[in-house]
């Protein structure tokens, strides 16, 4: 996530006008609920079952659904797809470096989509391996292992909602950021 990271700090300091500004703003509040979401999973995955690797957890999405589900959906947004918090965000980070024209705006819209394949290569291979194990796979390796109470799975079920309400209701919150990134505020 080092690239994507760079790109979004490479926006900031080249896309000042009020668009890129908006875009970066919107961007850290939704990368914030997204990331805290996978880590919260995560963080679940390892209380559990006391597993710290991702070569540990073939066929868990089988036994923790409502865990590897979050961890599912924050991967999507992370990724940038469609619905997503991470969609809108990074539309408008691409949307001002296009409006904007220079080289090293445009090499900022390739990161963007350079660090979205990325971002999707390797947190959907966790998802795969939770609910897709390989053949030959014993399901007894599951025994004992459950999805943490609600009061561990209550908060990333509501990063959840979040990130799929920002992705299709965000325009009060961002006529909001855009004020601010305008000045206005």
């Amino acid at each position: 996530s080092t690239v994507s990271n760079l790109s979004y700090i490479v926006f900031a300091i080249t896309l000042m006008p009020p668009l890129g500004l908006l875009g970066a703003m919107a961007h850290m509040l939704f990368h914030g609920i997204m990331k805290i979401c996978l880590f919260f999973c995560v963080g679940a995955v390892m209380e559990r079952t006391h597993r710290e690797t991702v070569l540990e957890i073939e066929g868990f999405g089988r036994v923790m659904p409502v865990t590897f589900g979050a961890f599912t959906v924050g991967a999507l947004a992370l990724s940038g797809i469609p619905l997503f918090a991470g969609f809108v965000s990074k539309t408008l980070l691409a949307d001002a470096a296009v409006a904007l024209g220079t080289p090293l705006a445009l090499l900022g819209v390739a990161a963007l989509l350079i660090s979205a394949v990325l971002t999707a290569a390797y947190v959907f291979e966790i998802s795969i391996r939770a609910f897709f194990p390989h053949q030959g796979f014993h399901s007894g390796k599951l025994s004992g292992i459950s999805d943490p109470s609600w009061l561990m799975k209550g908060p990333f079920v509501l990063l959840c909602v979040l990130m799929l309400f920002f992705g299709m209701h965000s325009t009060e919150l961002l006529a909001l950021l855009e004020q601010i990134a305008s000045g206005l505020c």
